[in-house]
């Protein structure tokens, strides 16, 4: 799945997965003033920490509300390295 197109505020609310619902290791977008590749490092009920990129090569590790992630299919050389293994 591509990045999505628009910011967390502008999606609708059905097309946001719960936070509880992603798993450590899994590829996701994540909405750092725009969307950027991430993967999951563990995940709550009502938030998600996660690794992403950010400014071309930083990462950054955060969490995040629900609202700020989207599922990821396509691979990022980078990101996908640093990919947790369980």
């Amino acid at each position: 799945m591509p990045a999505p197109t628009l910011p967390p505020e502008a999606r609708d609310a059905t097309d946001v997965t719960s936070a509880d619902a992603y798993l450590p290791g899994q590829l996701v977008w994540v909405y750092h003033t725009s969307w950027q590749p991430g993967v999951v490092l563990d995940a709550s009920p009502h938030a998600v920490m996660v690794r992403y990129l950010y400014h071309e090569r930083a990462m950054g590790v955060d969490t995040v509300l629900a609202d700020r992630l989207a599922h990821r299919d396509e691979p990022d050389p980078l990101m996908d390295e640093t990919r947790v293994r369980r």
